[in-house]
């Protein structure tokens, strides 16, 4: 059942990061379709991220209640988005529908990797945490042929539509797997107090830093390309490539995380992305390939360990820490999203270019000292 488990959570996790990445290269249709300005798609996000805020709720009643009622509860949001933007023919529609698969999200998120933290052991997490990483690249590396196929011969509601089929379907699949409750309930007092605490503190500023990069440069990289003179094809192939990255970060992952270390592969991660942000200041169709790919290597190396071990930090509400920092995720997605397209405006993509290399700075610096008094049980 432990596998059955991880097979159907590793399909949930792909379908959900297809919507999730989709976003990113269709930005420039979206707006069009939904006639707002292209510098301004960030804003139709907004909704989405800030769901994410509510997640250390539903993380403190998985841990009281259970689970797998949470992520079928998470699921079931989701659906409801998808089918809702399938039929919504204006931006206040689509804004709410996606408002709403945001917090399906954000919740499906935080609660399959604490899923899988009780049912498979810390020495071979990063295993699961590495085919997980793989269905997340390949969302990634799918969602732009995807997107592109659907605006070619459908349009977004079909493609809406069809996620909305593939997530009901999973749905069904999820009923069978074990139910679990958390070890230890936690009190909101408790709550309230772990969020006082130094380290986690630092862990959610950790959190907040490394999610500015996938507003700031994710949602506007293809508006930049197409700018530059860049096809949709072509800019949406850009996707594919840091995608390719991505999938490398999985192997990586997958084979030496668990010899090497993940809490060290992590900060290693974080370098080369921090450093690869810099080759996107360059209009040179090699260097943004060079970078696009190392970008996805040490991104994704990053998030695919974030979590896991994170996880192992600490033995009590572990599902209300990890909602935590996801409601930090939520609460940067909200910022960068209201930030981000005045950024774009003023000092064009350089700008959010050079923000997200800050950002990915203050990373690996809070990163470091939040997890240092836990270094001997996360490597």
């Amino acid at each position: 059942m432990k596998k059955y488990a991880i097979v159907i959570l590793t399909l949930l996790t792909f379908v959900t990061v297809v919507e999730f990445s989709i976003v990113m290269p269709l930005g420039p249709q979206i707006a069009d379709k939904y006639s707002i300005s292209r510098n301004h798609i960030s804003w139709l996000f907004v909704g989405y991220t800030f769901m994410g805020v509510f997640t250390p709720i539903i993380g403190y009643l998985a841990d009281k209640y259970g689970l797998k009622r949470f992520i079928i509860s998470s699921v079931v949001f989701f659906i409801i988005g998808a089918f809702m933007n399938s039929v919504v023919t204006s931006a206040v529609g689509y804004f709410i529908g996606r408002s709403i698969i945001g917090l399906g999200y954000y919740a499906i998120t935080t609660l399959v990797i604490v899923y899988s933290s009780k049912i498979i052991s810390y020495n071979h997490l990063g295993i699961v945490s590495g085919i997980y990483k793989f269905a997340f690249a390949g969302a990634m590396f799918a969602a732009p042929i995807i997107g592109t196929f659907y605006v070619q011969y459908f349009d977004i509601s079909a493609l809406y539509l069809s996620l909305a089929i593939a997530t009901f379907i999973l749905l069904l699949l999820l009923i069978p797997i074990k139910e679990i409750k958390g070890e230890n309930d936690i009190s909101l007092g408790d709550l309230k107090n772990m969020m006082k605490d130094r380290n986690v503190i630092l862990m959610m500023t950790a959190t907040f830093m490394l999610s500015v990069p996938s507003v700031f440069f994710f949602n506007y990289l293809s508006t930049h390309l197409q700018d530059i003179g860049y096809s949709v094809e072509r800019a949406s192939m850009m996707f594919t490539i840091v995608a390719s990255g991505s999938i490398f970060a999985a192997i990586l992952i997958l084979l030496i995380s668990d010899k090497v270390g993940k809490l060290r592969m992590a900060k290693v991660g974080i370098v080369i992305a921090t450093f690869a942000m810099l080759g996107f200041l360059f209009n040179i169709d090699i260097v943004i390939i060079i970078a696009g790919i190392l970008f996805g290597i040490g991104y994704d190396i990053i998030w695919g360990l974030f979590f896991p071990v994170s996880s192992k930090m600490y033995d009590v509400g572990v599902n209300s820490y990890i909602a935590v920092l996801s409601m930090s995720m939520a609460a940067a997605g909200v910022f960068t999203n209201l930030v981000a397209p005045i950024v774009m405006e003023k000092w064009n993509f350089s700008g959010n270019v050079v923000i997200s290399f800050v950002a990915l700075i203050l990373t690996f610096i809070t990163f470091y000292y939040g997890t240092i008094k836990f270094k001997s049980r996360l490597n």
